[in-house]
């Protein structure tokens, strides 16, 4: 059975909420990849790296993995278009994107559906896991029930 330690318990909790955006700030903006989200890591975070708080997140995150079924998951993204360094392959045969930081995502495809607007054009996107990339199941720490 995955057991969890308070510190996890109160990490997961506070990654369920408005800190999301700080977190995920450190996690795409350090990388210093790409000019938006260090800016945005620079204006949120202030330096703070909360490197003990996202430590407790992915071990979470991990330990539940384990004991998550590997099932598709979907999440959907409004006002966005992919561009052609997403889409088209590189000399390498290689199209997409990595993600740096968590990523919020569903196994009910309606509801990512619902994320993608109704004017603008958005995009639905399915990942299926696999034993790295693993999911887990965090609504019962959630700060928005």
């Amino acid at each position: 059975a995955a057991r969890l330690v308070l510190p996890e318990v109160l990490c997961a909790r506070l990654y369920t909420g408005p800190l999301y955006e700080k977190y995920n700030a450190v996690l795409r903006g350090l990388p210093r990849k790409v000019d938006f989200f260090e800016k945005k890591f620079n204006q949120l975070c202030k330096g703070n790296r909360y490197t003990n708080t996202l430590h407790a997140i992915n071990s979470v995150l991990v330990t539940l993995g384990r004991i998550t079924e590997a099932t598709p998951l979907y999440f959907g993204v409004s006002d966005h278009n992919l561009s052609k360094d997403f889409t088209k392959p590189d000399k390498y045969m290689i199209a997409g994107g990595i993600e740096f930081g968590f990523r919020s995502a569903t196994v009910d495809k309606n509801v990512a559906l619902g994320y993608l607007g109704k004017k603008k054009p958005g995009i639905l996107f399915k990942m299926e896991q696999g034993m790295l990339d693993r999911g887990a199941c965090v609504d019962w720490a959630s700060q928005y029930p």
